[in-house]
């Protein structure tokens, strides 16, 4: 279920996130989820153990012009 006021992840990132709970994870592994909108990918990553998780959202990454 996804609360109120949170995007809801696009279905590329759903699959990208069922690819991802496939992957080993060790516990020194890092994560850079780029341009997050849902951070679906982040905790994916957090939840399957990796050390370190950074994500850094959409109004980060927008090209300006």
């Amino acid at each position: 279920m996804i609360p109120p006021g949170v995007l809801k992840p696009p279905s590329d990132s759903l699959l990208l996130a069922d690819q991802l709970r496939q992957q080993a994870i060790w516990a020194d592994t890092r994560v850079l989820d780029l341009c997050t909108g849902s951070g679906i990918l982040a905790i994916v990553a957090a939840r399957r153990g990796a050390r370190h998780v950074t994500e850094i959202g959409r109004a980060s990454c927008r090209e300006r012009v």
